[in-house]
């Protein structure tokens, strides 16, 4: 369960917060993750950062939450920007819906052209971020305001190989959504990967903007299927890698974890 002042997780740890190898969990769980209102919603509010954790799909997952078959068409298809790349508004005709992930590659001058619309047949692969448009209409409106998702438990180490596109000139060039694998905070100082940034980037609802989080002054933890930004240490390559180890997992009591926003 998730509520407004606790985050859900999986409590397989011992008692001195390290994983206990001897608790063994078969079948399937369902784990909430609670979505707050932004203070001042208007456009950029109703998006929320979220990832999955069973590799079902966003259909199996959330649609009873908030997608409800509201996306049609091809899933992956990009969204058509502006002329201008408005930052705020697309061109008529484009795709749109209330899922989203974002690849890096697709970009060349425009950065709004990474954006792709997501159906109810999209895969949660752990470890892939979605940006979510969750509206006042739906789940926000429910009295627990939380989104939830069932699936086979796991705590096993999550590997992923990130692009950098060369043809890439906007300053999305190697950025990536990742999320939170686990049924479980993590910490982020335990994350690690090769020619990748120690800066990750926390989206708020409230204002539209991204809040920072590096290795040493403001570490940060990210709650059970929360997604953020990640960039490369150099752009120069042609790509990153980013580890998810399970002893980045933390029984932290703080009530930041249950936030997309800073508290």
């Amino acid at each position: 369960k998730s509520s407004s002042s606790k985050t859900a997780y999986v409590d397989d740890f011992d008692a001195n917060g390290n994983t206990n190898a001897n608790t063994g969990i078969n079948g399937n769980l369902t784990i909430e993750r609670y979505i707050p209102q932004a203070t001042n919603p208007g456009t950029n509010g109703r998006y929320h950062y979220i990832g999955g954790l069973s590799g079902s799909t966003a259909g199996a997952a959330w649609n009873d939450d908030f997608i409800n078959g509201a996306n049609t068409g091809v899933d992956g298809t990009p969204v058509t920007p502006k002329s201008n790349c408005d930052p705020l508004e697309l061109a008529i005709g484009s795709a749109f819906g209330n899922l989203f992930s974002f690849d890096e590659s697709n970009p060349t001058t425009c950065y709004q052209n990474g954006w792709e619309v997501r159906t109810t047949a999209a895969t949660l692969q752990r470890g892939h971020g979605f940006a979510a448009r969750i509206n006042a209409s739906s789940i926000l409106t429910q009295p627990d305001r939380v989104i939830d998702e069932t699936g086979a438990y796991s705590r096993s180490d999550v590997n992923r190989t990130l692009s950098i596109t060369a043809s890439n000139a906007t300053a999305s060039k190697g950025e990536h959504l990742v999320a939170n694998p686990f049924f479980a905070p993590i910490n982020w100082n335990e994350v690690n990967g090769t020619n990748l940034s120690g800066t990750a980037y926390r989206f708020d609802p409230n204002n539209g903007t991204f809040s920072p989080f590096n290795l040493i002054t403001n570490p940060g933890v990210f709650a059970t299927n929360e997604a953020f930004v990640v960039m490369p240490a150099n752009n120069s390559l042609s790509s990153y890698t980013i580890n998810f180890p399970a002893t980045a997992r933390t029984n932290s009591d703080n009530d930041e974890l249950l936030r997309q926003q800073q508290p």
